[in-house]
Order: structure tokens, then sequence, then C-alpha cells
């Protein structure tokens, strides 16, 4: 069931507040587990993500886990505003609206380099420093869910699966590939180490543009690395992937070292935040906020034309084969 286009902020004085904040759903933004829509507040001149979730045992379940951000304020943090909707049907949860994609986006774009990678990747920890702080796990970070917020500031979002850190066990399944092997195997207790695996796993994908392995059971031959083979093989692992990314000059030994630290096998030996920002790759060059906004504009601006460049074309052609070739000549 999918929601109306209208949905009205009904407050204890509904007569005076009837159409204060009323959201006009303008379009899909994502399907993942529930939906997400960009809306419009005409009273507020401003528009929302806006996450819904349908009142039955799934959704009210999720919506619980995903209250937790309403616990959050940080920068670098999607940002929850306060307006709470009543209807039978569902539930929803509004944020601030992230307008530059995410960060896998961006790396399809082949856009960031790695001061811009690096400035990102501090901004990640800044955040997920915060999280920790507050008692919660996020336990599903991935690049699809860092999105660029305005300003250009990192911002993580999506705590549909995300747990109090004194929780015993895990009950969060993570994401393929990002995921903790503890997790995978089901015997993780150690819900911070859980979410620095994911945030290694993280900035090799953006350095590489390429995972760095995937699970065993996701293997179709014997070329492509597991995760078996970088903690039996460490030194093969790496020659093998410095050897294919030799031309782009990314993985020098600084680097090296800081995932296998993130990365490490068992959760107790694996990096912490503090070890993190102690590395060596962690302390190299980063932009202040005012020049990451004039290179993050400038990057944008680009891939805005070229994207608006594709579709035209991409019109053209579904035009020219409905109504013949020359349409445009």
């Amino acid at each position: 069931m999918e929601p109306s286009s209208n949905l009205l902020d009904k407050t204890e004085n509904e007569n005076e507040n009837e159409n204060k904040n009323v959201l006009i759903i303008k379009r899909k933004l994502g399907q993942g587990k529930f939906s997400v829509y960009y809306a419009d507040c005409p009273s507020k001149k401003t528009g929302y993500a806006l996450k819904i979730f349908p009142r039955n045992l799934q959704g009210i379940l999720q919506f619980n886990k995903e209250k937790f951000i309403t616990k959050l304020n940080h920068p670098n943090i999607i940002q929850y505003i306060p307006i709470q909707f009543k209807s039978k049907d569902f539930y929803s949860l509004a944020t601030e609206f992230a307008p530059y994609g995410d960060l896998f986006e961006w790396m399809t774009y082949d856009a960031l380099n790695d001061i811009l990678v690096r400035t990102y990747f501090h901004q990640l920890i800044e955040g997920l420093e915060y999280i920790h702080s507050k008692g919660i796990a996020h336990l599903d970070l991935k690049l699809e869910n860092l999105m660029i917020g305005e300003e250009f500031k990192l911002k993580i979002i999506d705590f549909d699966q995300s747990q109090l850190l004194k929780d015993r066990w895990i009950t969060s399944g993570g994401t393929l590939i990002y995921r903790a092997p503890e997790v995978v195997k089901k015997v993780c207790k150690n819900l911070t180490a859980v979410d620095i695996y994911s945030a290694g796993v993280t900035l090799y994908c953006l350095i590489t543009k390429e995972y760095p392995f995937v699970e065993n059971d996701l293997l179709k031959n014997k070329e492509v690395s597991s995760y078996q083979t970088f903690v039996q093989n460490n030194e093969n692992f790496w020659k093998g992937k410095v050897e294919s990314c030799k031309k782009k000059g990314y993985l020098n030994q600084d680097f090296i070292d800081l995932i296998n630290g993130m990365l490490e096998l068992k959760p107790e030996k694996r990096l912490k935040i503090e070890g993190i920002k102690g590395s060596k790759w962690y302390q190299g060059p980063v932009l202040d906020q005012e020049s990451l906004k004039t290179e993050m504009q400038t990057k944008w601006e680009i891939i805005s034309k070229k994207n608006k460049d594709v579709e035209k074309q991409q019109i053209e052609q579904s035009v020219k084969k409905t109504w013949g070739k020359n349409t445009f000549e």
C-alpha cells in the first residue's frame, strides 16, 4: 500500500494547526525494506525525506529501531525532523533531505580523489564516534547509507538495523560483503567492532573503486578474493591488489596498514576509533569545509551536466525509435 500524496500533521489543537504542516509527496527516492519519499512542506518552504512504515508487526519493529535517530544530533548524521503523523495505515519518520546522492553514486562517477576520500572518511569516523558515545551501534554502514547533504557534508542514514551497545547479542544481519565475519557466523558480541569493520570495507571501496572480497558463498571463480585469503595470506592478497591498482597509485603501506587493522579477524584486536585517528593514512591531508564545498560543487555541476546530456540522448534515441531516425536531423 502506498501513502496518499498529502500527509497532514495533526496535533491535539487540530482546528488551529490543521493546515500548518501539510507534506506533499513529490516523488519516490528509494525502496529498501521500506519506501522513502521526497516530500515538500509548503508552510516551511523546504523538503524532507519521508520514510514510511506500514502498521504491521514488521513495520512497528523497524520503526522502533529507526527511532534511534531521534536521539542523535550531529553534523554527520542525518537530522531527524520532529514532524509526527497520525495515520491508520502508516508510521512515518521525517529527516532532512540530502540532495547530492550517496557515496556509491560518487564512487561510480569516479569523482573522489584521495584527499576527498580521506576528508569524508574523517566525517564518517566523527559521526560513528558520536553514535557509539550515545550507546548505539549502526550495524549497516555501507556506501549507500552515506549521503552527501547540504554544504556537501557527509550524512550517515538508515538506522533500521541499529542496536544498543549494551545488547548482549546482535540480531541485525548487516549487508553482504560489508558485514563483519562474526556477524556472518552469528557469534557477534562486540557491536562497535562490527561498525569499524564495515567502515573499513567502505573506505577500501572508495579508494579502489571495487570490493575487497566477497563472502565465500558468493564466490563463482577462484580469481575472486575471499576474506579467508585476506586473513591467511595477507601479503599475497595485497600484492595482487597493488598490481591491479598500479596505474591508480592508491595503495600505499599506510593505507594497507589501516585496512588491515580495521578488517582484523578477531574483534578484540580490531582497531578502535582512537587507533584509526592515530594511523598515518588518517593523518594525511584533508580539505577544510569551505574548500570541500567549492571542489564538490564544481564536480557536482560537471556530473549534473553529463547526466542531463545522457538523459537527453536517451530521450532522442527513444523518439527516433518510435518516430524514425530523421527526427533530430
